[in-house]
């Protein structure tokens, strides 16, 4: 009966919105509570197994008295609600500082299996370590599977190559634009030269023409 009713309040957790009120406070104790729930399977946070379940049954408990507040039910106390939503979040912030820890831990000591386990966590601030993630990889990629974040941030750096490639198609350099303009200028140079050369030559060869029809004509007289 426990566990289903555990079960139950987890699953509104997952699939369920937020309430709205408070929600600035809420949402990041609802949001990150199955995170939370996640982390009793890592060996490294099974002592907090007991811990991390009570506090995902308040976080669904205290949730639904949310909702109860917002459908305007004045058993539920609003000050009392907020009280219960900082003392939530102090646990939130502990494993989100414990998840920044270890993550920290499994690069000083080389522990590949503990670093993907703490960049995929979702408790992990990604994108402000993005940089150092792809980096610990790179040098230590024979260890670590591609899923998850790693694998997202490797498609994220496919598509930059690619975008950067179109870009560098699309708008050329000034150096390229400079040598395509002085081209441009030296072939319109040559086809005037041409062109030029062609009209002198028609030009003699009309004159040679009209003095040899002269000679013609004295000789005939």
């Amino acid at each position: 009966m426990i566990k289903t009713l555990f079960f139950t309040l987890l699953t509104t957790l997952v699939y369920a919105t937020n309430p709205a009120v408070y929600s600035a406070l809420g949402d990041v104790i609802f949001n990150n509570a199955p995170h939370i729930d996640n982390l009793k399977n890592i060996k490294e946070y099974e002592r907090y197994k007991m811990r991390i379940e009570e506090y995902v049954a308040k976080v669904a408990q205290v949730k639904e008295e949310g909702f109860r507040l917002e459908r305007g039910d004045t058993s539920v106390d609003k000050k009392a609600y907020l009280q219960k939503l900082r003392e939530l979040s102090n646990t939130n912030d502990f494993f989100v500082k414990d998840v920044h820890a270890n993550y920290k831990a499994s690069m000083r000591d080389k522990d590949n299996e503990l670093f993907s386990k703490m960049i995929n966590s979702k408790l992990l601030d990604v994108n402000k370590y993005k940089s150092e993630i792809k980096e610990y990889y790179i040098q230590n990629s024979e260890g670590i599977t591609q899923e998850g974040v790693i694998q997202k941030l490797l498609d994220e750096d496919a598509r930059l190559a690619k975008q950067r490639e179109l870009t560098k198609k699309k708008y050329k350099s000034k150096e390229e634009i400079e040598r395509e303009k002085i081209e441009r200028l030296r072939k319109k140079d040559k086809e005037q030269a041409e062109t030029l050369q062609k009209s002198l030559e028609k030009e003699l060869q009309e004159k040679k023409k009209k003095i040899l029809k002269e000679q013609v004509q004295e000789l005939s007289r």
